[in-house]
């Protein structure tokens, strides 16, 4: 099996980027998410020319909400399908490949310090650490732990520079990500990034 299968996976064309970006929250119920840094990495395999599978792995330095003070980060874990207008199969240049992306995953807190802590998020949004003087008024206490886990799909699209020298190229991108059930509320947030793309394999 080996042996046979060993010219069709030599044949494939395979695809890892390492980037680094922003993120830029909506607002939610339970508060403000932060605007924060994403860096990572992904590695992809092309099934064809233009469609390609790909796996993500990527580290949010304050994924928490405004006013808490507590240190919290994310870690974003991530597969998704890509759709590459390759210059193969349509009229586009080598050094622009547009692409659109689909993906689902999950992100989980990571508490640097404490196990959890906990806020009280007003109806307006606004937020108050326990222990601290909480305002007079209708509000919810959101507990946070170490562990939290949440889904999330994301979706946009980008271009790509392929081998520009040798097998290095960059690749570029902006997606929207949302959080369907973030401690009972939906946030959403535009993610732009861009890093350096090492490609090899079919050409």
């Amino acid at each position: 099996v080996l042996v046979i299968g060993a010219p069709s996976l030599l044949a494939q064309k395979y695809e890892i980027n390492a980037y680094g970006g922003g993120v830029w929250p909506a607002r939610t119920n339970v508060g403000q998410l932060e605007n924060q840094a994403i860096w990572g990495a992904r590695g992809g395999v092309f099934l064809d020319s233009n469609f390609e599978l790909e796996g993500t792995f990527g580290y949010l330095n304050h994924f928490r909400v405004e006013g808490v003070p507590e240190r919290t980060r994310g870690r974003l874990w991530e597969a998704a399908g890509n759709y590459n207008f390759s210059a193969k199969d349509w009229p586009v240049v080598r050094q622009f490949t547009p692409f659109i992306v689909v993906g689902a995953g999950a992100i989980r807190t990571h508490i640097k310090d404490v196990d959890s802590y906990s806020f009280l998020s007003t109806n307006g949004g606004t937020v108050t650490p326990i222990g601290q003087l909480t305002p007079i008024g209708v509000g919810r206490v959101i507990n946070v732990n170490d562990g939290d886990t949440f889904f999330t799909i994301s979706y946009g699209g980008g271009f790509k520079s392929v081998r520009l020298w040798g097998p290095f190229g960059l690749r570029f991108e902006a997606r929207g990500r949302t959080l369907p059930n973030y401690y009972h509320s939906s946030p959403t947030w535009l993610e732009a990034t861009g890093g350096i793309n090492f490609m090899w394999g079919e050409k």
